[in-house]
This record gives structure tokens, C-alpha cells and sequence, in this order.
């Protein structure tokens, strides 16, 4: 694996420490001379990041969270503000965001033989990425950042400093380090002073990059297909009970016949389904593979191709690397583990966590009479199967509903023949009487006369 596209570095020093100074003097010069005094204000250094020491070729002027450039007074301003924010005990966090121009070169963001840069796109991923910083740090409403893109031959990478107008971090007594330049380390000078707890959460800075690649390029259309094909294309539209499919019946049989008593405990992964699980899986398997194998290997390849591309913006990596780097170095690096490290099965995992599921809530459902037809047909002989296939429908709650309203309209018309015949026998029985009654009267006239 390559170079990862997207490298974030950060670091920090004490209102003591003279780097907080020389970036305070750093704010006040122009761009030619600030581009030559980059290593006395620069604190992010460490052997993997050797590029960062260099002076940049060219930078892009300062920007800010509101500004994408500062103009002399404006920089006058950050200034001022820079020095209150030291006077008040302060820290003083460098962040670094470093490109393999290549990435960007294949992403459209970057021209290598005309050297322009799509500056807006790379000062809004900043923008969002330090928001979030500053919300997960606390430091929202009272933290200030200036920064400013810097070309040089291979990486172009952006300084982000920031600091807080009121000082919050706790103060510990300590030694101070600086980088050796021949060892390529931060060491120990034997001088020791009242220092700010300024390293942020590995959870901040893993979150700060996903945040600036998220917003650097778009990831929405291919995560969106990725969510359409597995919820609705497979889960909603694929995993269903049916028994046009008489295998699937067996299935689902063999599966109800092994499940705890309880059934508050059929949720996939609730440790009493650890048996039954691949029982479940085995019919999820079922439903993606031979019902919608069309579909289900169009997720696949679009699940490749997005840890494919999570690959050259994160790079590889594991938590097993993440525990060998020390915990004390001065710089910090976010790692994103968890958007690199088995991406796809993660996603897969998730999809059966929810087919299983919906498996299980279908079994929840089923009454004895339900189970019972659905053994008789899952145990129908080979001879009998399509005759009877499709003659019963797992329950649905609207289904049955509507069935009782129509077996009670069906009731209702019964009981109206019933009631209908009755009075017509009735009315048939009053005429005869009435007929009766005038031929007695008739035949009684006779007589008399």
C-alpha cells in the first residue's frame, strides 16, 4: 500500500513555549517571509513527516473560518488576538493536513503541469474539519484558527493553527522537549515548566480527517447506492417469506424447531442466538444469493470499490500498528482504522445483523396455526408441493385485520339470507292462512244459500 492520499498531523506547545511566539511574529510578515521562516514557527515534526520541515515553494496567503484571505488588517486582528489568547496561558495546536498530490491529481482537485489548485474545495474541508474540532475539543465559541495552504513538490499540505481566547486545559509541571533534527525525535532538554494538557482524542482526530475527506470529495452518490441496493433492494424487497418456495419453508422450519423457548431471546445478536445463528445465516444466504443474486452482486462490487477508494485516502493500518507507536510522542496522527480495516465485511455483517432479524421477527409472529400449516406444507411430499404451494402467506398484522373484517362482512350477509328466508317463510306461511280462511268463508256462503 502507497502512501495514504490524505496524511493529519498535530501537535502543540505551551503560551511559554517560543514557537507560540515565532507564529505570533509569523502572522505579521508577508507571504514571501513567512514561506522562509516556516521551520522556526513549525511544530509538527517527526520522522515519517520529514516533507513538513521543508519551506514551502509557494503558499496561498492566510485564511480563517470566515475569510479566505486575510488581508493585512486582518491578519493584524489574528495577531492581536493570538498574543491575548498567550498572555491568558493558552495552547497552541498546529494542525497538518498533507496530500499526495497524485490523489489529488486523480480526484480533478489538482493540474501538476499548470500547478492550480482547487483552494476553495481544500479551505471548506478545513472549515468543517475544525468545527468538528472544536465541538468535540470544547472549544466551540471561544477557539480562533487561521491557515494557509503551502505547494511543495510532492505534497501539498495545509498549516491549521488555533488557539483558545480563554485558557481551560489543565497545567502540569513537566520537561520540556524539543525536536532534534538528527535524531528526527522530539527530546527532553533537562528543563522543566508549568505546561498545558494539550493533546486532543484520538476519536477528535480520527473524526477531523473523515470530516475533510468526506467534504473534499464527494462520497454521497456511492454511499447512497451502497444504502439503496442492501435496505431496499435486498432487505425490504428480497427477505421475505413466502411459500411459493417450499425449501424456504423447510428452512424455516428446521430453524423454529431448534430456537430458544423464550422468544424475548430471538434477536440476532443477543449471545443465546449463538448457536442458531448460522441457521439464520444460512437462510439469509438463501434469500440474497439464489433469490436476488443480481443484486446482491451489485453490492459487492460497489462495497469493493468503496474500500477501494477508503484505502487511498486512509491507507492501511490496524489497531495492532496503532499500539506500537507511543503514546507520549509530541505529535499525534489520526489513524481511521475502522474506515479502512475490513470495510466490506463490516457492511456485509451489518446486512445479515438486519436480514436475521427480520427472519426472527417474522417467526415472532407466526400463532400455533400459522407453525402448524407452515410444517404441514414444508413436510408436503415432492408430488403435492405445487398443487398447494402459495396457499398460505406468512402473518402480517394488516393481512389478518383485513381478514377478520371479511370474515365478518361474510357472517353479516349470512345472518341477512338468514333473516331473509325467515321472513319470507313467514310471509309465505300468512298468505296460505289468509287463502285458507277465504275458501272456508266461501264454501260456508254456499251452504247458506
Amino acid at each position: 500500500m502507497g502512501r495514504p492520499g490524505i496524511v493529519l498531523s498535530s501537535s502543540f506547545v505551551s503560551s511559554t513555549d517560543e514557537k507560540f511566539q515565532k507564529y505570533i511574529e509569523y502572522l505579521d510578515r508577508d507571504e514571501a517571509t513567512r514561506n522562509k521562516a516556516f521551520e522556526k514557527y513549525n511544530i509538527v515534526a517527526y520522522t515519517e513527516f520529514n516533507d513538513y520541515m521543508e519551506n514551502p515553494a509557494k503558499s496561498s496567503g492566510l485564511f480563517s473560518a470566515t475569510e479566505d484571505y486575510l488581508g493585512e488588517q486582518k491578519a493584524d486582528e489574528m495577531k492581536t488576538l493570538f498574543a491575548e489568547a498567550q498572555k491568558k496561558q493558552s495552547t497552541l495546536w498546529q494542525d497538518v493536513f498533507s496530500f499526495d498530490n497524485a490523489f489529488l491529481e486523480e480526484e480533478g482537485l489538482y493540474d501538476s503541469r499548470t500547478g492550480e489548485l482547487d483552494e476553495r474545495k481544500i479551505q471548506q474541508a478545513v472549515r468543517v474539519a475544525m468545527e468538528d474540532k472544536f465541538q468535540k475539543e470544547n472549544l466551540a465559541g471561544q477557539g480562533i484558527w487561521t491557515a494557509s495552504i503551502h505547494y511543495n513538490t510532492d505534497n501539498i499540505h495545509v498549516h491549521v493553527a488555533s488557539v483558545e481566547m480563554e485558557n481551560t486545559k489543565p497545567r502540569v509541571y513537566r520537561e520540556i522537549k524539543t525536536f532534534n533534527k538528527g535524531t528526527q525525535r522530539y527530546e527532553g532538554t533537562g528543563k522543566f515548566d508549568w505546561q498545558n494538557k494539550g493533546r486532543v482524542k484520538q476519536k477528535t482526530l480520527d473524526t477531523m480527517k473523515s470530516k475533510f475527506a468526506n467534504t473534499l470529495i464527494d462520497r454521497n452518490t456511492s454511499l447512497a447506492k451502497i444504502h439503496e441496493i442492501s435496505r431496499t433492494h435486498l432487505l425490504k424487497n428480497t427477505v421475505n417469506l413466502s411459500t411459493d418456495d417450499l425449501y424456504l419453508c423447510q428452512l424455516y422450519k428446521d430453524l423454529l424447531k431448534t430456537l430458544p423457548h423464550d422468544r424475548k431471546d430471538w434477536q440476532y445478536n443477543k449471545k443465546e442466538m449463538s448457536p442458531f445463528r448460522k441457521q439464520v445465516n444460512q437462510i439469509t444466504d438463501y434469500y440474497l444469493k439464489e433469490k436476488n443474486p443480481q443484486a446482491f452482486e451489485e453490492l459487492v462490487q460497489a462495497l469493493d470499490s468503496e474500500e477501494e477508494k477508503r484505502l487511498r485516502i486512509y491507507g492501511g493500518g490496524s489497531s495492532k500498528e496503532e499500539t506500537e507507536i507511543p503514546q507520549d510522542d509530541m505529535v499525534q496522527h489520526a489513524r481511521n482504522v475502522t474506515e479502512t480495516n475490513h470495510y466490506k465485511d463490516n457492511k456485509l455483517q451489518e446486512l445479515y445483523e438486519r436480514a436475521g432479524n427480520k427472519i426472527l421477527r417474522e417467526l415472532k409472529m407466526m400463532s400455533q396455526d400459522d407453525r402448524k400449516e407452515l410444517f404441514r406444507l414444508a413436510d408436503l411430499p415432492k408430488s403435492k408441493r405445487k398443487m398447494d404451494a402459495g396457499a398460505w402467506h406468512p402473518p402480517n398484522p394488516f393481512k389478518k385485520q383485513l381478514f377478520n373484517e371479511k370474515m365478518i362482512l361474510r357472517n353479516m350477509k349470512k345472518f341477512e339470507r338468514a333473516i331473509v328466508g325467515e321472513r319470507d317463510q313467514m310471509m309465505h306461511e300468512h298468505q296460505y292462512e289468509q287463502l285458507q280462511q277465504q275458501i272456508y268463508y266461501s264454501q260456508a256462503n254456499n251452504r247458506g244459500r
